[in-house]
């Protein structure tokens, strides 16, 4: 009964289409209220204003004695231009990446729809909607919605077969530009250029060599040769000695850069927990990848290896920076989980090209293989979710059976909390991590138990005809579309706020534009450059952009100022020349604070904080008393 019922709900199209629509609507309303409540950061200030001082031309991308040339000129420029053209704000940058977010969800639906039909098109859509990280990371105004949006259009275009020339060359261009907004998307190009080829033929390869180079070359062209930065911060030192005139200049670090196994683990398994539906997902189509010949068709199996390769490929390349990396710019442990946003969305793709050619049979090895993913998952997951299950975990209460012999001493229930602290001397702040992993695990082996106890009651009714192994690995798939929204909160500390984050900066903006005369040359102290936004006639040392990421204790000033770093003697230069100081009240934790200062020489001005649910994120503007 309840299979024919399905069947009649499928055989409408319009069931379909009212779903995406759905869809699109609570992905959209999702994005929009992020988009007002995240708290800003360092990154948004950074692409933002740096954009803006490039599009009205006060400094150029790649000059000597600007700004550190970290990332490709697109990921400045493009929400540069936005802002000029709709208003210099974080409400501007913010709606841009939710209009990218958008349009990267439908090219994704559109290309779903060709190669699995309306209902894994309206799937896909619901299955980015119930992803509330990748939404959240999508909302702020940073690159990851724009990469994501130029990657996917590219495939939109690229993927499957009967492609004419114009639309080999666009999704070409697009591939192309994205590398320009972000250089770490580098491998995208050939990965790309060879599949092309693969599938389409030499004609349509060269174009899109063409299409791929053409960004690529012009950008290269116009910043030459300070461009060489970009590639000098990843390619080895050994094997590229002609980069050395644009590689970082010698100065010693504020603190060594180290690699915590724990805090890497952490890091690692956080990217899965936050990015369950896609992660785990490529996961099941490498245990259930196709046979040779068993592919529904060629077309199929070259798209599902260009996507396999691409994302494991992506994820490779992106895991070096957090736990590998010593380079002091693309060290980043806990960044793991915005940099699966660039790219992971490509894996809803990869499970619908290979969903109808998964393998059924399976040898005893890829069995173990299967139970040992979904242990280590378990056990990784729980890890990853301490912050969120430890604390409850540890004070779920239980009767307390075993201290009833002691009538002095009785009470009815217990803690787990209280067991670790008295008979273990273990505290609540470190328990919840190890408390957390081991419930992961339990709930791991529940599941294999449960699964195969429904499993063996399936095939006696001979509901199910595959094993065990695609039916417990697609079940924990489909456990996706609940786990998602439950493991979810914010990857950044206190990244939420339950008010309108935008409204208080553009207050702080006109505070600084009241306060401070045009033309001001000021000491920047905070923690992000987007108050800047809101008063571009206000002028600071472009190092401060970045806070105080690239100060270092020691090092000759002038090749630092050359190279956007800074250090202790042009801090104090720089404070010496500035009429104001603009700081957070946590500026004397910062290694750039002078400890000689005499703030009595100031007067102070405090704005209203810039997170209205943390009163000590405002600003301190300092004006030098005449």
């Amino acid at each position: 009964m309840i299979g024919k019922s399905i069947q009649k709900l499928k055989d409408h199209p319009w069931v379909a289409q009212i779903l995406t629509s759905i869809g699109f609507i609570l992905y959209f309303i999702q994005a929009w209220v992020y988009a007002h409540i995240q708290t800003s950061f360092l990154d948004e200030g950074v692409y933002l204003y740096i954009g803006n001082l490039f599009v009205r031309g006060v400094i150029r991308p790649f000059q000597d004695y600007g700004p550190i040339g970290l990332y490709a000129p697109l990921a400045f420029l493009i929400p540069g231009k936005i802002e000029a053209w709709f208003g210099s704000s974080l409400q501007t940058g913010r709606y841009f990446s939710v209009f990218c977010g958008l349009l990267m969800v439908v090219a994704l639906w559109s290309t779903a729809r060709r190669f699995g039909g309306k209902w894994w098109a309206a799937a896909t859509v619901w299955g980015i909607a119930l992803t509330p990280i990748s939404i959240q990371i999508y909302s702020l105004a940073i690159t990851e919605a724009l990469v994501a949006c130029l990657l996917v259009c590219s495939l939109a275009f690229l993927l499957g077969e009967g492609r004419s020339i114009w639309q080999i060359i666009t999704g070409s261009i697009m591939a192309g530009l994205a590398v320009m907004t972000r250089q770490n998307l580098a491998p995208v190009i050939p990965i790309m250029v060879a599949y092309v080829f693969w599938q389409h033929g030499k004609k349509r390869g060269w174009w899109a060599i063409a299409g791929c180079l053409l960004p690529i070359l012009v950008i290269h062209i116009i910043y030459w040769p300070n461009i060489l930065e970009l590639w000098a911060i990843w390619l080895p030192a050994r094997l590229t000695p002609f980069l050395d005139p644009f590689r970082f200049p010698p100065a010693d670090l504020n603190a060594p850069i180290t690699h915590d196994l724990s805090a890497s683990l952490l890091a690692f398994f956080q990217g899965i927990r936050f990015h369950y539906f896609t992660t785990i997902g490529f996961g099941v189509v490498v245990l259930l990848w196709p046979g040779q010949n068993e592919w529904k068709s060629q077309v199929y199996k070259r798209a599902g290896y260009l996507l396999a390769t691409l994302f494991l490929t992506l994820a490779l390349l992106h895991a070096y920076a957090p736990f590998i990396a010593t380079n002091p710019a693309a060290n980043c442990t806990f960044c793991f989980t915005p940099y699966l946003s660039f790219f992971d969305v490509i894996v809803f793709l990869l499970i619908i090209v290979t969903f109808t050619s998964w393998r059924t049979k399976f040898s005893k090895i890829r069995r173990a293989a299967v139970i040992l993913f979904i242990l280590v998952l378990s056990l990784g997951l729980g890890y990853a979710t301490f912050d969120r299950f430890g604390p409850w975990l540890l004070n779920f209460k239980f009767p307390a059976f075993n201290r009833g012999l002691d009538p002095h001493h009785w009470v009815p229930f217990i803690s787990l909390r209280d067991i670790l602290a008295n008979k273990f001397n273990q505290d609540f702040w470190t328990s919840r991590a190890p408390v957390s992993a081991f419930a992961g695990l339990f709930l791991g082996i529940f599941l294999l138990i449960l699964g195969n106890l429904i499993f063996i009651s399936f095939r006696r009714r001979k509901i199910i005809g595959a094993s065990f192994s695609v039916f417990i690995l697609t079940t924990l798939l489909a456990a996706g579309v609940l786990l998602s929204p439950l493991m979810g909160g914010t990857y950044r500390d206190k990244g939420i706020c339950q008010a309108d984050v935008l409204h208080a900066y553009d207050q702080i903006g006109n505070t600084l534009n009241n306060r401070i005369p045009e033309n001001s040359l000021i000491y920047w102290a905070g923690d992000t450059a987007v108050p800047l936004l809101y008063a571009p006639k206000i002028n600071i040392y472009y190092p401060q952009i970045y806070a105080s990421a690239y100060y270092r204790s020691g090092g000759v000033p002038g090749q630092l100022l050359k190279k956007g770093f800074w250090n202790t003697d042009l801090a104090g230069q720089w404070l010496s020349e500035s009429t104001f100081i603009v700081a957070g009240p946590n500026w004397y934790q910062r290694p750039d604070y002078p400890s000689k200062l005499d703030l009595s020489k100031y007067v102070q001005f405090q704005t209203i904080p810039a997170n209205p649910c943390d009163p000590a994120s405002y600003l301190i503007i300092y004006r030098r008393k005449p």
